[in-house]
């Protein structure tokens, strides 16, 4: 079985990904993870044949102690290896014993357009704005336990806008106040 997470929107992309690495933790041994990252195959000095030969290996092999697997592959489009094309396209058709969870930026290019079409798992993440935005930034700060008055949560919205990363730094950052947090002018000077 494959998953596909993609779109713009790393931040909510992670934390699905991250939902389906504790949802496999809490069934199976941590043993049966394994993560393999195409981009740093070149500026680490390893080939892109021995990650290859990496993912097949781990594919392959059986466990004494889990029978499942989790196998999270990254950034998947800067492989060059047709055989990692092909591997990907039958392993669309294994049983749920193997798990592959691709996370990826961006829609693939047409050889890996399988992808998104089922017995895939895909799901996009959009950038979001406008209302489900503003949803977003709400459930985020109700989350963290982050009561904002609502010239802050205007400000927040605006400033933070399609960036959940920065948006979610700031929130942690506020959950260890205690107060409401309102939106304050400061006074110009003469």
């Amino acid at each position: 079985m494959i998953i596909f997470l993609y779109g713009a929107d790393d931040y909510r992309r992670e934390e699905r990904k991250q939902f389906f690495i504790r949802e496999y933790r809490k069934k199976h041994s941590v043993l049966g993870i394994a993560r393999f990252d195409f981009s740093r195959v070149e500026s680490s000095g390893r080939d892109e044949e021995s990650e290859f030969e990496k993912f097949k290996t781990f594919i392959g092999s059986r466990s004494m102690f889990d029978a499942f697997k989790l196998v999270i592959l990254e950034n998947v489009f800067f492989a060059k290896n047709e055989e990692l094309k092909k591997m990907l396209k039958e392993l669309t058709a294994v049983g749920k014993e193997t798990t592959v969870l691709v996370s990826e930026p961006k829609i693939p290019e047409s050889s890996f357009s399988f992808l998104v079409k089922p017995p895939v798992i895909a799901e996009e993440f959009k950038e979001l704005d406008g209302y489900e935005w503003e949803l977003f930034v709400r459930k985020e700060a109700k989350r963290r336990g982050v009561p904002l008055a609502p010239s802050a949560f205007r400000f927040l919205a605006d400033a933070y806008k399609g960036d959940g990363w920065r948006l979610v730094t700031e929130l942690e950052k506020m959950s260890f106040l205690e107060k409401v947090i309102k939106l304050m002018r400061i006074p110009e000077r003469q």
